[in-house]
This record gives structure tokens, sequence and C-alpha cells, in this order.
């Protein structure tokens, strides 16, 4: 059994992914975890849309059952679960009320204070489930209130969902959910147009499984759109977001698309339910809340990376999104308890002995306490590794120095971004060698961890792949987090 905490979904995930031999990917508010070996082939797809607002695709095939725990906590979870294709088993702990979910069906689960429950997947079967996971308590509805059915939709689930017992709802089958949670589903980009076309099928979904729920059919109009158009559309807005800072013109996207511009209009708001010019501003909202996340240049720099020309334009439509003004999401960041990560791999220019290995690491560990910043750094052969941890500013200021340092180069970002948890406590640098574990170092710290564990394979030619380094980052989280 897999206990999973909507706390914490993308640290379930990671586990998950470890405990199947998968690889895990993640991104600033998206994840995934892809499996292809012997105990399976497929995706699930993690995103964390808004406070309170989880959603987790399934389109994988596994070779074990696998049953997964959803636990108790605080914020009583809602969720609505939809069979795209397979089935799946749905009990509550308290008794044996467990019922056999199959393909086209929508559940509703509501569980009490008191109660847990499980959905088991079955093994050697095609599974393509969406599952939306609303907290309701933590739900920021003020933050999104230019999404008008979202506050509605919170409405109806507290009106209709009295909190107390556990509640559960099966329907489906005579209602559209299907057509939206497909391409929830089906949809595994991270990018800009990944992001928008995952919330716009996600409000559908939700919609939908909720007009189910109330018995009604839904009324939405059905679009003459083929499959090779929204394709189009898809690759369309793949090259808007490699090129945000330029102005796009229906005429000028319609020319590049091969699609009369009506028939454009009608393909965006069939996929993102907004028209192209919606659709392309908040693109540029999205890579622009990307950068104030990720980034220190100033918001004017921002407008320009994004192509929008007026400052107060953008805070304008920044607020009317987010709910804060862009200076305000950005120092929300640096004035609570949230933590940056950067994470990088380089490569060493020359010979670096132990002696010198261990200086740089006693140097870096002293500095990095003054800073407040943590982290580890996995040395092997002449490859680095390091995550390192702490105040925005400060790690983004310590990872220029970082890239300066002449000793290494072929500097390369894994990932990084804000983080609710830090790892490394107050440890300042810890040193991971296959070389020596500078076990009488002050600077080294007992992780649990050697470099037979982390590698796992003897191929030399493993660790020029970006995917080895993504799970030696995992490996690490899920070690020291427990």
């Amino acid at each position: 059994m897999f206990k999973i905490n909507e706390e914490c979904p993308s640290k379930h995930l990671r586990k998950l992914a470890l405990a199947l031999g998968g690889d895990f990917k993640e991104g600033v508010g998206a994840s995934s975890l892809i499996l292809d070996n012997e105990n399976g082939k497929g995706y699930i797809n993690l995103y964390e849309l808004f406070p309170g607002i989880i959603v987790r695709t399934y389109n994988i095939e596994l070779r074990d059952e696998l049953v997964l725990s959803l636990t108790k906590n605080e914020f009583s979870p809602l969720y609505l679960i939809y069979c795209l294709e397979g089935s799946y088993r749905h009990r509550y702990e308290s008794g044996s009320r467990e019922k056999i979910v199959s393909e086209g069906r929508n559940l509703i689960s509501l569980t009490s204070d008191l109660e847990e429950h499980t959905l088991t997947l079955p093994a050697s079967v095609k599974l393509r489930i969406s599952v939306i996971v609303l907290l309701r308590e933590k739900l920021n509805v003020k933050a999104n209130n230019s999404k008008g059915n979202v506050s509605s939709i919170m409405r109806d689930i507290v009106l209709k969902m009295e909190h107390g017992d556990s509640y559960r709802f099966i329907g489906g089958l005579k209602n559209p959910i299907g057509k939206h949670a497909k391409i929830l589903i089906e949809n595994r980009r991270t990018d800009l147009a990944g992001k928008l076309i995952t919330e716009s099928a996600t409000y559908a979904t939700l919609a939908a499984q909720l007009d189910d729920h109330d018995g009604l059919n839904g009324s939405a109009k059905h679009q003459d759109i083929s499959d090779n158009e929204l394709e189009r559309v898809v690759h369309l807005c793949t090259y808007i977001s490699k090129n945000i800072a330029r102005p796009h013109t229906v005429k000028e996207l319609a020319h590049k698309s091969g699609i009369y511009p009506r028939k454009l209009q009608e393909a965006f708001r069939y996929l993102f339910n907004q028209s192209v010019a919606e659709c392309v501003k908040n693109m540029r909202l999205e890579k622009a809340k990307e950068l104030l996340e990720t980034t220190n240049i100033p918001i004017s720099n921002v407008c320009d990376e994004v192509g929008l020309n007026s400052k107060s334009y953008f805070s304008k439509i920044f607020v009317e999104k987010y709910g804060m003004l862009p200076r305000d999401y950005r120092s929300s960041f640096e004035q609570s308890d949230w933590t940056f990560e950067l994470t990088y791999k380089s490569k060493a220019k020359l010979y670096l002995s132990d002696t010198e290995v261990a200086e740089l690491v006693k140097k870096s560990d002293r500095n990095n306490k003054i800073i407040s910043v943590t982290g580890c750094l996995i040395h092997y052969g002449d490859d680095f590794f390091q995550l390192i941890e702490g105040p925005k500013k400060k790690v983004l200021e310590l990872f220029d120095l970082i890239g300066e340092d002449s000793r290494h180069d072929e500097v390369e970002v894994l990932w990084k971004g804000p983080r609710k948890d830090r790892i490394f406590d107050d440890w300042g640098l810890i040193l991971i060698s296959d070389r020596k574990r500078f076990s009488n170092d002050d600077a080294s710290k007992d992780l649990g961890i050697d470099m037979k564990t982390i590698l796992n394979t003897d191929s030399k030619t493993a660790i020029k792949d970006l995917q080895f380094w993504q799970r030696i980052r995992d490996r690490i989280r899920v070690q020291v987090e427990g």
C-alpha cells in the first residue's frame, strides 16, 4: 500500500517513482512519473494548479496491483475521479464498501475527518484516469476570481456535500465528461501551452462531473474540430511559447498553422475555452509568474521578456489572474517560510585532489551557513552535482558566483524553483564522493548514502545523462526526507 498525502503530492510521486524504478521529472507546479520497465509502462502526471487544486492523471499499465491510500488530513480533500479507460476499485476503511469503478464512470468522494479511503489500480490493465483533488479549506477562491466558475463550483460543493460522514457518488456514462477528461489525461506537456490546456481541461472536467452529480447532461456545444486541427493548434502554442516576447495576431497565427482565422478561434475555444488573444495573454502571464518565482530580474525586464510593453497593464492583468501585484507575488516567497532550490551539474576542468575538494567543501560549508544556504555536493570522477537551497536571493547570488568559478565548466541547471520544505536543515554543505568519504571532516554528515547506493551502476556513460542526475536528486531527497 502506498500512502498519498495531498499536502505534499510531488514528494509522494517522487517516492513512487523510486519504488517503481521510474523517472521523475519536476517543473514549477508540475511533475511526472515516467515508467518503462518490468514494473509497467506509461506515466502519471501531477499538476498543482492553484493552492487547493491538485490534478493527477494516470495513463499507465502496471505489472502488479497498486493500492493507493488517500490519507486523512486537516483539509478534508474532495476527490472527483473519472475513468476514461480500464477500471479500479474504491473502498472506505470503515467497512467493506468496495466498489468497482469501470470505464466511463464518474466518482465523487468526500471523506470524514476520521476516515481514509483507497484506490486499487489493477495489474495488467490499461488505465486512463483523471483525479482532481480539492482541498476545500485551502482553496484560495479570491486569488482565482478571474475563473468565474471556480467560486460557483466551490459554492455548489459546500452546499450539496455537507462535511460529516463519508460521501460517495458514482455516475457517468451519459454525461460528456470523457471528452474533457481525455484532453486532460493525454496532455503530457508541462510548458506554457501544456499548463493552459491542463487548466482549461480541469475546469471543464470539474463542471461536467458536477453536472453529472446534479443529473444534468451538460450544455457544451459540439465543435467540428478535427484531431489534425487540434494537433496543429498545440504545435502553434509551442511556437508562441518559444517566441513569447513577439506580438502575435490571429492573421499571423492562422497563416502559420494553415487554419482559417475563424476556425482557429473555434479550435482555441474548444481546447482552452479562450480566444486566441486571451490564450496568448495567459501564456505571457504564466511565463511572467515563472520568472518572478525563479529569477531576480527587475519587473520591468519581466515585462520585456514576455512581450508586454506597459508595466501598469502587466500589473493590472496579473492581479486579475493571481490576486496580487507582481512585486507582492515575488516577495511572498521571500518573506514566508518558502525555500528556493537550485540543482545543477558541471564538469571539473582539471583534476582536483582530495585535499582540494575537502578545502572547497570546508570553505563552502562555512560561507553557506553565514547566508543560511544548505545543500549537498556529489563529486564523482570529474563530474559535480550540487543541490543548494535557502533564501531565493541568496541562492541565485551564490549560483552566479559558482558559474564564475574557473575550476569547472559545462554548468547546466537541472531544476530551480520554490519549495515549502528545506531538505538539509542547517548543515551547510555535505559532500558525497567516490574517492573518499571525508568521514573525519567537520563538514561531512552521515546521510546513510554512499556512492554505491546512489549510483547503482558501473556505467561511466550513465552520468552524462541528465535523467541520471535527476534520479540522484530524487534519491537524495527521499533518503533525507524519509
